[in-house]
């Protein structure tokens, strides 16, 4: 498969990334393999694959997905904390 568009996109540190959609499914299925294999479970099936590529190539600012395929993509956030509510959400 050869993507040609390119993607706008951001590292873990906030800095503004570009790649191409070849490199960016390069990138998931490397990484999903990478973290299947640590975690010994199963690797991802093609349309999981290509669900994570859709979101990821979106040009929204935001991006939603339907309830129920949820995931998580990142956990190198800083510690949130909504004083007025009593939330702390930290990496613990």
């Amino acid at each position: 498969m050869v993507y040609m568009e390119k993607i706008y996109s951001r590292l873990g540190d906030g800095w503004v990334t570009e790649l191409t959609e070849t490199e960016l499914m390069k990138d998931i299925v490397n990484g999903t393999q990478s973290a299947a294999k640590n975690a010994q479970i199963d690797p991802l099936i093609d349309d999981e694959i290509n669900h994570l590529f859709d979101i990821c190539k979106s040009g929204d600012k935001r991006t939603g997905v339907e309830r129920g395929r949820e995931i998580v993509t990142t956990y190198d956030g800083p510690t949130i904390e909504i004083r007025h509510a009593g939330i702390i959400a930290n990496r613990q």
